[in-house]
């Protein structure tokens, strides 16, 4: 009776640790969904607020021109291959290789200011115009102009900073979302992911420490060339007014002289 008892309490006590075993690993397939879900929610959030950025299309541009300038790269070895081959075959599939040349040529000129930058030609701030002489009073409001624009262009060149800023911190969550998502659910084209996330991140940040950097120098250039101005503005200005002081001088003199005269 013993023996039949303890067989019944160890049958009931597998039968509610295995039970117990279950619910811990549907708890955990549950709680793999959810993560799952997500992350791919935050993922598909972050795209969307980078859907039109303009730097993202800008680096999208500088992509295009690496892989035009692979390609042409490859054309003109073919292109010179096939030229030194006999036979007319060969002769004609060199021409219309020439002529691909060509074509791929022209499509790097239009976005060839993406050759040396990842945004192109926003990487430099627009360049510091030669500063107006004030040598006349007819100037000053030239010269006020011309402040007001360097002012335009180094706000400017801030905004292109801090939307650079910006966009790296998207990047960066967006990263460390795909990793996360990665090592719950591993597979190639999340590592393709990555790996194109991390070089555009690397890309990003080298972008950013430039143009930080261009920032401080170019923001001390526009403070110095603005002091200068604002110096020949206050100079001319100065002129302005003892020329105006002599004036009132000799019309007060004329003044009184035609009164003692008529005395």
């Amino acid at each position: 009776m013993r023996l039949l008892k303890y067989i019944l309490i160890s049958i009931l006590f597998v039968v509610f640790a295995n039970a117990s075993d279950k619910n811990i690993i549907i708890d955990k397939i549950k709680a793999k969904q959810e993560k799952t879900k997500e992350l791919k929610e935050n993922i598909d959030e972050i795209k969307e607020e980078l859907e039109g950025n303009i730097w993202v299309k800008r680096y999208e541009n500088y992509l295009t021109y690496r892989k035009i300038e692979k390609e042409l790269k490859q054309i003109k070895k073919d292109a010179k291959k096939y030229a030194r081959w006999k036979g007319d075959k060969y002769k004609e599939l060199s021409y219309q290789l020439n002529n691909k040349v060509k074509i791929k040529e022209n499509e790097l000129e239009l976005i060839s200011e993406y050759k040396d930058s990842p945004i192109g030609k926003r990487i430099k701030p627009d360049p510091v115009a030669k500063a107006p002489i004030v040598t006349n009073p007819f100037l000053i409001l030239e010269a006020f102009s011309y402040i007001q624009k360097l002012k335009e262009n180094q706000e400017s060149y801030k905004e292109t900073n801090s939307q650079l800023l910006e966009l790296l911190g998207y990047l960066n969550l967006k990263f460390s979302n795909l990793e996360q998502l990665y090592k719950i659910l591993p597979n190639k084209e999340l590592k393709l992911q990555i790996l194109k996330l991390k070089q555009e991140l690397k890309d990003f940040n080298m972008v950013l420490d430039i143009v930080s950097t261009t920032d401080e120098v170019y923001t001390k250039r526009i403070e110095q060339v603005i002091q200068e101005v604002n110096k020949n503005i206050g100079e001319e200005i100065g002129n302005v007014f003892k020329l105006l002081i002599i004036i009132a001088v000799l019309f007060a003199i004329t003044i009184i002289s035609k009164i003692v005269m008529k005395r």
